[in-house]
């Protein structure tokens, strides 16, 4: 019996001692996403406001998907996981830049974000995959 519960002990202390930190936030992570095998999530550290960041659970990885607000503002809508749809392995989120309230950006989560409206100016909330179209709710 007291074998079984040694082994078990150690088994807490080596689990609890495998967890790493990967980046120092100045505000909690929230609306986890994944996609393309990376977290996506909204978070802000202390050289930014709220930024869109993606991970693959390394230090190394974890970085700002793409700077979009210079101002260093509250950019994302808090809505990453509520707010986003993949579509033929694009991510379209919800972001803020300096020229707008809110609009829809695309990334493959490799290589490209780019923003693929400049009319929406903040009043879109939603966004939903329905077949080959993504639909958005204003």
């Amino acid at each position: 019996m007291k074998t079984k519960l040694l082994l078990l002990f150690l088994f807490i202390i080596i689990k609890l001692n495998a967890q790493q930190k990967i980046y120092d936030f100045t505000s909690n992570p929230n609306s986890f996403l994944k996609f393309n095998n990376s977290l996506f999530f909204e978070a802000s550290s202390e050289n930014t406001g709220f930024e869109i960041w993606k991970s693959d659970g390394t230090p190394e990885s974890t970085a700002i998907l793409q700077f979009m607000n210079a101002s260093n503002g509250s950019n994302a809508k808090r809505i990453l996981n509520t707010g986003s749809a993949i579509l033929n392995g694009k991510l379209f989120f919800i972001a803020k830049d300096d020229k707008s309230n809110g609009e829809i950006w695309k990334t493959d989560g490799i290589n490209e974000t780019v923003k693929i409206t400049d009319f929406l100016r903040g009043r879109v909330e939603k966004l939903t995959t329905v077949g080959n179209s993504i639909f958005f709710l204003m």
